[in-house]
């Protein structure tokens, strides 16, 4: 059986498809799964043995009518028998039309049901797979509604090599890190602003890693938000805070692997965190529910929302999804001083942060 799965959008929505890969091959063994997604999102895919074939739908092909056919072309003569549009663009709905395959799977919603052979709603066909986020039980759905009730691995990973690892270590170890002491790796931005914890608070968190677990604090970030992170290390002032400039997602799933813990906003990033066994630490300031794009309750991962820091049953928390954002900002805020005690307790019950004073640090 040869696969496709179309995924054409960002980091964490590319991560977050592969569940799909990793459960076709556990139960047909002998299957040829083929992922198309965009230049900046193949790190997180490659190395993944489930995976035959990377394609990349480049910018350019995505703008020149000739060279996006020439892909088309070259998608159809790979002759599959199934196509997972997982993709909410336009492309994915020509790519799927395109491939020409026998069964092509996609939403059962309006446009998109033009180019599939079955159209699925999600809701008909969730499972419940432990703690992962719903996003990745609708995504699996589409197995169940496909191929009936097989076994279904709603985890993500990314495979690094050894060398990758060594590397990484190497450019951290050249910029600074200590590897005796924790590493903990800092998201402080966000593409979307109302999702930023405020800045100030970011930095006073900041000390107290440092001054309570003699942690270091490693702020990554894209190029375009490098003049936001040079305002966070003006503002810190303290060796303890780190710069290592990875080039690329490989790098930075690398530098998340050899960390303790993340730290931050709810980004693409922390979903590499969780995706090379690095536990993460997220403050939500947005009004809206996370369990469709973060895990729900699970150790290693914690998300405090308004909700957790208000002790808000279900039905207070959903009245501020009716809130615009400067009025959720004008009432509520979630606390440094909430975020240290729940951060603390966190990492107490997973055993992976010691006191300054217990560590003999000075």
């Amino acid at each position: 059986m040869k696969v496709l799965i179309i995924q054409l959008k960002r980091i964490g929505d590319v991560l977050l498809s592969t569940p799909l890969a990793n459960s076709i091959k556990e139960n047909f063994p002998d299957s040829e799964i083929d992922f198309i997604t965009s230049p900046g999102e193949t790190g997180v895919v490659e190395g993944n043995p489930n995976i035959s074939e990377i394609i990349v739908l480049t910018s350019e092909e995505r703008k020149s009518k000739f060279k996006f056919l020439k892909k088309m072309l070259y998608i159809r003569k790979k002759k599959y028998d199934v196509v997972f549009n997982v993709n909410g663009k336009l492309e994915g709905m020509l790519i799927t039309f395109f491939s020409r395959a026998k069964k092509r799977v996609g939403w059962d919603k309006k446009g998109w049901k033009i180019v599939n052979t079955l159209s699925v709603d999600s809701e008909k066909f969730r499972k419940k797979t432990g703690t992962a986020a719903q996003t990745i039980e609708d995504r699996l759905a589409m197995l169940t509604a496909t191929f009936g009730d097989i076994k279904l691995d709603s985890e993500f990973h990314i495979w690094l090599t050894d060398k990758e690892l060594a590397d990484t270590k190497a450019l951290m170890e050249k910029s600074g890190v200590d590897f005796t002491k924790p590493i903990v790796p800092l998201g402080i931005t966000s593409r979307r602003w109302y999702r930023v914890w405020e800045f100030e608070k970011f930095v006073a968190m900041s000390h107290y890693l440092i001054e309570k677990y003699d942690a270091q604090i490693i702020p990554f970030y894209a190029p375009n938000e490098k003049a936001y992170i040079d305002g966070y290390i003006e503002a810190m002032k303290s060796e303890s805070v780190k710069r290592v400039e990875t080039k690329n997602v490989r790098e930075l799933a690398a530098m998340m692997q050899l960390s303790t813990i993340y730290f931050g906003n709810e980004n693409g990033p922390r979903h590499v965190a969780q995706a090379v066994g690095t536990p993460s630490y997220v403050v939500f300031r947005d009004n809206i529910s996370t369990h469709w794009f973060l895990p729900t309750d699970h150790p290693m991962h914690r998300i405090v929302t308004y909700q957790t820091a208000y002790k808000l049953t279900d039905e207070e928390f959903h009245a501020l999804f009716t809130l615009t954002k400067e009025e959720l900002f004008a009432k509520y805020e979630i606390s440094l001083e909430f975020v240290k005690s729940d951060f603390d307790e966190m990492v107490k019950a997973l055993g992976i942060l010691e006191n300054r004073e217990d560590r003999g640090g000075n």
